[in-house]
C-alpha cells in the first residue's frame, strides 16, 4: 500500500500517516495511535472502514424527524412571530420532535422572512415620509405638526 519515499516526498512528521499517494504526495492526516497509517490508509482497518461506510449510508438514508402532518401552519407577519417560531423550533429540537437539519432550515427561512418584513416596513415608512413631504411642499403656509409613530407599537 505504501510506496517508497523519493527525494521529492518529504519525510512524515511525527504522528503523520506514512502513506504516499499515487501523485507522490504524502497523506497529511494523523496516523492512528501506535500505527504508521491513518484510518483511511491502514491496511488492518479495512473491515472497520467498510462498516463505517455502511453505517454512514444507513444514517444518511434515515428519514428526518419532522412534526406530524396535522401540525398547524405557522403565520408569520412580524418579528415577534418569528421569535415565537424560533423559540418553538428550539423546543421541538430539544424534545426530539424535529431533526436538527429541519430546524436549521426553519432558522434560515425565518431569517429570509425577517429581511422581507423589514424591507416592507421600510417601504411603508418611506412612503409615509414622502407623503408628509409632499403635503408640506403643497401647503408651505400651513403650520402643521407631524407625529411620527413606531409602526410596531401602533398595531
Amino acid at each position: 500500500m505504501n510506496q517508497p519515499t523519493d527525494e521529492k516526498t518529504p519525510l512524515p512528521q511525527p504522528g503523520q500517516c506514512t502513506y504516499i499517494k499515487p501523485d507522490g504526495s504524502r497523506c497529511r492526516a494523523n496516523a492512528r495511535t501506535g500505527r504508521d497509517y491513518c484510518f483511511i490508509h491502514d491496511p488492518d482497518s479495512a473491515e472497520e472502514r467498510e462498516a463505517a461506510r455502511s453505517d454512514g449510508g444507513k444514517e444518511r438514508s434515515r428519514r428526518l424527524t419532522v412534526l406530524s402532518a396535522d401540525a398547524p401552519d405557522v403565520r408569520v407577519g412580524s418579528a415577534a412571530d418569528i421569535t415565537t417560531l424560533l423559540t418553538e423550533t428550539m423546543s421541538h429540537v430539544r424534545r426530539g420532535q424535529i431533526a436538527v437539519p429541519v430546524a436549521n432550515s426553519v432558522g434560515y427561512l425565518a431569517g429570509i422572512t425577517l429581511k422581507a418584513l423589514q424591507r416592507d416596513d421600510l417601504k411603508q415608512r418611506v412612503a409615509r415620509l414622502e407623503s408628509v413631504l409632499a403635503h408640506q411642499q403643497a401647503n408651505p403656509e400651513a403650520d402643521s405638526e407631524i407625529e411620527f409613530v413606531n409602526p410596531e407599537k401602533s398595531r
